[in-house]
């Protein structure tokens, strides 16, 4: 069998995506439809894995999927902190920050499609264009930065040597680069040692709001009813 698919990719700054040009065409041919048959657990199995039995590999993965699952709970939560952050700043960062915020976006933009091994300028993507659809974006975690900057300099918290190097090794590791590449990348560009240092404080201050939240848990479907006020 052979199918015909249409696929659009929307890239930032690109044209319509809804234009012909934004498109392509693949032919897919099927030469073989197989049927995954799985084995029946056994303790043979479990030890093979690094396990005595059957019952200590399914608790390990249950702990495994409660871990993860715990970690997007609290990304959810940091998200919604962030959110009411923006929501009460009383003021709007300067536009030295929102232009360096944007160009921290579009230059991490460009190093992705790098990594796919695609020139910038075969790709689509459009960083003037850009500049304009993201400023609205960018406004928004600029304010959030600034929040946290507050938080964290009432809180006296400052990013430390160590800090440093945790992110130098955190990127390092992401981006397959030596320790020393990223570490001579970001202390030679005064924007990205500012960005970095943000990030890292921005950090260090969620971290804390977060560990001072109170939580009151509930089963699913006992949550309570949240009351609307009525203006008038």
């Amino acid at each position: 069998n052979q199918k015909l698919r249409r696929v659009s990719f929307p890239v930032p700054g690109a044209p319509d995506e809804k234009q012909d040009d934004d498109r392509a065409i693949f032919t897919v041919r099927i030469k073989k439809v197989r049927k995954l048959h799985l084995p029946e657990l056994t303790d043979e199995i479990a030890q093979r894995e690094g396990f005595d039995t059957v019952v200590d590999l399914r608790r390990a993965i249950h702990i495994d999927l409660q871990g993860h699952k715990d970690q997007e709970e609290e990304l959810r939560i940091k998200e919604n902190i962030f959110n009411l952050l923006v929501k009460d700043a009383e003021s709007d960062p300067p536009e030295s920050l929102i232009e360096r915020e944007l160009k921290f976006m579009i230059e991490g933009m460009k190093y992705q499609i790098a990594q796919s091994g695609m020139k910038v300028e075969d790709s689509g993507f459009d960083p003037e264009k850009a500049t304009k659809e993201w400023r609205e974006k960018a406004i928004f975690n600029t304010t959030g930065y600034m929040m946290l900057e507050f938080v964290a300099n009432s809180e006296n918290i400052h990013v430390t040597q160590q800090d440093m190097e945790g992110e130098y090794e955190l990127l390092a590791k992401q981006t397959q680069q030596s320790v020393e590449e990223i570490q001579k990348r970001i202390m030679s560009n005064p924007d990205s040692l500012n960005q970095t240092t943000t990030k890292i404080l921005g950090q260090k201050a969620m971290n804390l709001i977060y560990s001072n939240c109170e939580f009151e848990f509930f089963k699913e479907g006992d949550e309570p009813v949240t009351e609307t006020k009525q203006e008038g």
